[in-house]
Parts: C-alpha cells; sequence; structure tokens
C-alpha cells in the first residue's frame, strides 16, 4: 500500500474484538485506502462496519531496531 509505513493487528485478550493500526507517511494516502468501499468490504468480511479515527503521529520509537522515527 503506497504511503504506509507500518500496520499493528490488535486482538483483545478474549478474542471478541480487533483493531488495526496503520501508520502513514501522510494522511492521504491512508483516506485514499480507507474509503466507504473499503469499509463495506470489512462488513462482508467480518460482518461489522469499522470505525476510522485519524490521530497525528510525530515520532515513532522502535526499541526492537534502535530507530527513532520522526514522521511528521
Amino acid at each position: 500500500m503506497q504511503g504506509l509505513i507500518r500496520k499493528y493487528f490488535l486482538l483483545s485478550e478474549d478474542g471478541r474484538s480487533a483493531v488495526s493500526v496503520y501508520l502513514w507517511e501522510t494522511r492521504a494516502p491512508a483516506e485514499t485506502f480507507l474509503t466507504e468501499a473499503w469499509k463495506e468490504c470489512m462488513v462482508g468480511k467480518y460482518g461489522n462496519r469499522p470505525k476510522v479515527t485519524y490521530y497525528e503521529c510525530p515520532v515513532v520509537v522502535d526499541n526492537h531496531t534502535g530507530e527513532v522515527i520522526k514522521v511528521a
């Protein structure tokens, strides 16, 4: 996916809820990907309509690689 830096798949302990966290270079490619058509596809695939919330992420600290990524 153009502009995608990283994606995390998160699942609750009981397995009843899930979240995906996308880290994009800018908001524009996120809006290009996370369309109404994508939301409808997720309804068909998982039975629920996803809620999309945008947050700013100025810095990512990755202790595994020793990187500090300045996103914004």
